[in-house]
């Protein structure tokens, strides 16, 4: 299947070129985790940064015209409250939320890769993870919200290894603006809350 462009959704894909590309994307995020903790000898790292080149290259000779970023704008009749993100972008945290009424809810273990310091979530990856929770649930729910404004207040650390909790629910809406919060749990504590302004587009 060569020089594909980008459809509108990730579902006009055949099923198995999507398995196809989940598995190359999960080869691709074990390979950054491998490199990033790596001792090997120097031979080892420059052989394999030559063999990464050469799949580098066959990669590009057929690019799309943008990344594909899962089940945002699916068919508007896929309404199981399920969203999977992640399965074809090495760079986004694969995640399924689930969106019951005004809530959405996630599970994650985040590994070396995510870390600030000190065996901890970096704040920057809390402040993805809460983005998009909120904005996948405005999208469950039927619209899509640019985001205005996410406050973030880090409770507690967020260990790495560990099974993090995800949650967004809507606060209130006034026209055009709504008001999602938000918060990560370890174990039933909450370490990260969050509270953002999304506006919607003027045709919603």
């Amino acid at each position: 299947m060569a020089g594909l462009q980008s459809p509108v959704l990730v579902a006009d894909l055949e099923e198995s070129w999507r398995s196809a590309s989940a598995e190359l994307t999960r080869a691709v995020r074990a390979v950054t985790r491998a490199a990033a903790l790596s001792t090997a000898e120097e031979s080892v790292l420059v052989d394999a940064a030559a063999q990464l080149d050469v799949l580098t290259r066959r990669l590009s000779a057929t690019p799309r015209d943008s990344v594909l970023v899962g089940d945002f704008g699916r068919r508007p009749d896929d309404t199981d409250g399920t969203r999977r993100i992640g399965d074809h972008n090495a760079q986004v945290i694969p995640l399924t939320i689930v969106a019951e009424g005004d809530s959405a809810f996630a599970t994650w273990i985040a590994d070396e890769v995510h870390e600030g310091s000190g065996g901890l979530l970096h704040g920057g990856t809390a402040a993805w993870l809460m983005d998009c929770m909120c904005g996948l649930l405005l999208e469950e729910m039927g619209t899509v919200g640019r985001t205005a404004n996410l406050t973030l207040d880090y409770r507690a650390p967020t260990p790495l290894a560990t099974e993090l909790h995800l949650r967004s629910t809507i606060e209130k809406r006034d026209g055009r603006k709504i008001w999602v919060a938000g918060d990560i749990r370890v174990a039933g504590e909450v370490t990260v809350t969050a509270r953002g302004l999304f506006i919607l587009p003027r045709d919603a």
